[in-house]
């Protein structure tokens, strides 16, 4: 083609795309070199359940994150996407599903620094083990390891016979 960006070239060849499609390069990129491969990613319908809500979304994208962030679904590190072909694409009106489960938010109190947390353990044994904390013989932890988490609990890791003052500060580093 002699056009001079990939939307021109591409309506030249009665190419259509859906506003919900992606290219690469860019549609509106300025094509100066003499070949290209361009990729058309195609949009398709996907159901997101996140809990009891369901959402119907066209995309173009293949992520998990890429999708919520596409659907403005918000996403904590700790939450778990999967993507999976519908069971019943007639009733989903899909022929993919996404499905968020959700990670528990609690408190937790880490050698004296107090922050919100997201876990997807059942116990606060658990916890420790997915965040890679071992205790130290000196350690105490409240509640007990065999503790369930549940929704905003408070839980708290301490040095016996050690005082923890945490502070954050700016830091000016050299360029």
């Amino acid at each position: 083609t002699k056009k001079s960006t990939l939307r021109d070239a591409l309506k030249d060849e009665g190419i259509r795309l859906d506003t919900n499609d992606r290219t690469e390069p860019g549609l509106d990129e300025k094509l100066v070199a003499s070949s290209y491969q361009v990729n058309i990613y195609r949009a398709r319908p996907v159901v997101i359940r996140d809990g009891s809500a369901e959402t119907k979304i066209l995309t173009s994208y293949r992520t998990g994150k890429q999708i919520a962030t596409q659907a403005k679904i918000s996403l904590n590190d700790a939450d778990k996407v999967s993507l999976d072909p519908s069971r019943d694409p007639i009733a989903d009106g899909a022929a993919e599903v996404m499905t968020i489960n959700r990670a528990t938010k609690f408190v937790f109190e880490f050698y004296g620094k107090t922050q919100d947390t997201y876990t997807m353990a059942h116990t606060v044994g658990e916890m420790l083990k997915e965040k890679s904390i071992s205790m130290g013989k000196d350690d105490g932890i409240s509640p007990a390891i065999s503790t369930p988490i549940k929704e905003g609990m408070h839980v708290r890791l301490w040095r016996n016979g050690t005082q923890t003052v945490t502070q954050d500060e700016e830091v000016d580093f050299p360029v």
